[in-house]
């Protein structure tokens, strides 16, 4: 057929389960070995050491909330801004921390990237019209919105600049600062509203689309019922010789 056969909302849903989970092991397990090569455990560790030094020194705790840390004594606060200043001034510690805090930033990028073009661009190219392992399950597929075959650099536009920076990394990276406290909850709004701009562009759009989606031109539909071109030269001709067989029928 060539009118849009888009796939149903919850064939859509259960296979984007099933990417998300696979997604999720794979980007974790690429953490892990960015973390083993990169050493990170080491550096985390080694940071603890210097603090737990100076914990000992000033016999304070570090590791506290904001409510716990307003419940202490003015001497108990007193000696934590103490420990806190020294370990601000400590080289040591300075160089640690910023190595923790950037293979962090680093070991969730990689892990998220690596696991983006293994499952959502290289596994789509090989069984192509843009089927993840989710997709090829549950029967969907991704054309161009024009009804021609997704080609590699649209699917790359696709995968990579729409689901895995927009839709994933930049989240965690927010996520990521605001746990460093590098950022207040003004990450928290950046990140509810990506998430609500997808689900805007998902029912207001004709085709049903997320960010990638619009980014790439393309729309997710059904394979079993969803004629795909491979350019606009065979859905041109298609089209031709589909009104001349109407036109002659309709002679009798």
């Amino acid at each position: 057929m060539t009118e849009l056969q888009r796939g149903s909302v919850l064939k859509r849903i259960s296979a984007l389960i099933l990417d998300f989970i696979l997604l999720a092991v794979l980007a974790t397990g690429a953490g892990a070995a960015v973390s083993a090569i990169a050493g990170y455990d080491g550096y985390s560790e080694r940071l603890d050491e210097v603090i737990e030094s100076y914990e000992k020194e000033y016999n304070v705790r570090q590791d506290i909330t904001a409510e716990e840390y307003e419940k202490l004594s003015e001497e108990e606060k007193a000696r934590y801004q103490e420990a806190d200043e020294a370990i601000k001034k400590d080289e040591n510690a300075l160089y640690l921390s910023s190595m923790v805090t950037n293979l962090a930033f680093v070991i969730v990028s990689i892990g998220i990237l690596l696991s983006f073009l293994v499952l959502e661009f290289a596994i789509p190219l090989c069984f192509k019209n843009g089927q993840t392992i989710g997709k090829k399950i549950f029967g969907l597929g991704v054309m161009q919105t024009a009804g021609i075959r997704l080609q590699p650099f649209l699917l790359f536009v696709r995968a990579i600049v729409g689901k895995c920076m927009i839709a994933a990394v930049i989240p965690a990276t927010l996520v990521l600062m605001i746990l460093f406290g590098m950022m207040d909850m003004t990450g928290v709004v950046v990140i509810g509203l990506i998430y609500l701009l997808e689900i805007v562009l998902v029912c207001a759009t004709k085709t049903n689309s997320a960010i990638h989606d619009v980014l790439a031109g393309t729309v997710v539909i059904d394979m079993a019922s969803q004629r795909i071109f491979d350019s606009n030269e065979e859905k041109l001709a298609y089209q031709k010789r589909l009104a001349a067989e109407i036109a002659d029928k309709a002679t009798y």
